[in-house]
């Protein structure tokens, strides 16, 4: 039986998952132990979602952590800007178009957002990419 709405809950967002894992450390305790071992229960959800891809493609299936501060922290000193204190920023990926005049407009349309919101950008990031091992359909 499905509970009433309250509170932050809504019975209306009631739906099934193929798979839910759950790691946490109960003292609040940040673990590089937590996310190998979050990895490993990706690695053991045979179905997750994911139907008719090559064999080396998957259907997105992640986590949720904590911001990396010390990490962060060291990239921000590396891009020539200091870093708010812990939980006053956010991070996000953004993959743009391969198209580099299409990439700068899309670029251009977040910042402006961001401004638009009364934050302020603190800086860009090109990420490091390794896709040897990904499947045709991930690759496409």
């Amino acid at each position: 039986m499905i509970p009433e709405a309250q509170g932050l809950y809504d019975p209306a967002n009631e739906h099934d998952s193929c798979g839910v894992g759950f790691l946490v450390n109960m003292k609040g305790e940040p673990s590089h132990d937590i996310v190998q071992n979050a990895l490993l229960i990706c690695s053991k959800l045979a179905h997750r979602g994911g139907c008719g891809c090559d064999l080396k493609t998957g259907d997105g299936a992640g986590m949720l952590m904590a911001m990396p501060h010390k990490f962060f922290g060291t990239v921000a000193k590396e891009l020539g800007f200091d870093l708010p204190a812990a939980g006053r920023f956010a991070a996000g990926n953004v993959f743009f178009s391969p198209d580099e005049k299409l990439a700068a407009e899309e670029k251009q349309s977040i910042e402006d957002a961001i401004g638009e919101m009364g934050q302020k950008l603190l800086g860009w990031r090109d990420l490091p990419i390794d896709d040897h091992d990904l499947g045709k359909a991930s690759k496409k």
